[in-house]
């Protein structure tokens, strides 16, 4: 749990990646819940409330007061429950709490919350502890390491862009790179649509890149900004 707090902590991201990471980590253990109690569906619709808001983050206030309420619903199931699916549903409450963070700042501290309750549910069954470490560590490196920006050019739209080193994902299927010059391995950026996984993928030359950057024809900003 350290190694992924440290990580976290040093990460610059967004309130939405921060999110997913909460959102998935709560789904992972779900099923400890419905397990022991598999007619209540209040911790589920609590982690859906949070992918609802991710994906519209323009809800009106009278859906954050639903979602206010099945967050106080899961609270409830909690005192009801064994110690890990208390656990359980207390990572989906702070899925909506990071859901609904007014900011990164927030957010980040509530999903730090939702993993660490996430595994303490998992240490109290057979299931292996140690694997779910590795396997919410490998999620959040996934989503941590594509930087958000908005992306704008003389000759495209504004539109939300995700951008990372070629050099980390240089593995993944899809993206449409140069053949190597004399062996050396292309040294450049990766950029894709949020939510495109691994399709959509480009790839841009670094030196391209950075003057693009220097001559105004390619402008990268932080969202609201």
């Amino acid at each position: 749990m350290e190694t992924i707090k440290k990580m976290l902590i040093e990460q610059n991201a967004t309130k939405e990646q921060f999110a997913k990471i909460a959102i998935f980590s709560a789904e992972q253990v779900l099923k400890i819940y419905e397990k022991d109690f598999p007619k209540d569906r209040r911790p589920r619709q609590a982690i859906e409330a949070a992918t609802k808001r991710l994906n519209n983050p323009l809800l009106e206030k009278a859906a954050t007061v639903h979602v206010l309420g099945v967050t106080r619903a899961a609270h409830e199931a909690s005192k009801q429950s064994s110690r890990a699916a208390s656990f359980a549903v207390m990572s989906a409450v702070y899925t909506v709490y990071t859901a609904y963070a007014p900011d990164a700042k927030r957010a980040k501290c509530a999903v730090s919350h939702a993993i660490s309750y996430a595994l303490s549910s998992i240490a109290y069954t057979s299931l292996n502890e140690k694997a779910m470490k590795a396997k919410i560590s490998d999620y959040a490196i996934e989503i941590l390491r594509w930087k958000q920006y908005i992306f704008e050019s003389k000759h495209t739209p504004a539109r939300k862009t995700e951008i990372c080193p070629y050099g980390e994902v240089k593995d993944l299927v899809g993206i449409r790179v140069p053949p190597d010059c004399g062996g050396c391995k292309p040294d450049g950026y990766v950029y894709r649509s949020p939510g495109s996984g691994d399709l959509g993928l480009s790839y841009l030359p670094k030196a391209c890149f950075d003057g693009m950057i220097e001559r105004g024809t390619l402008r990268l900003r932080k969202e609201g900004a």
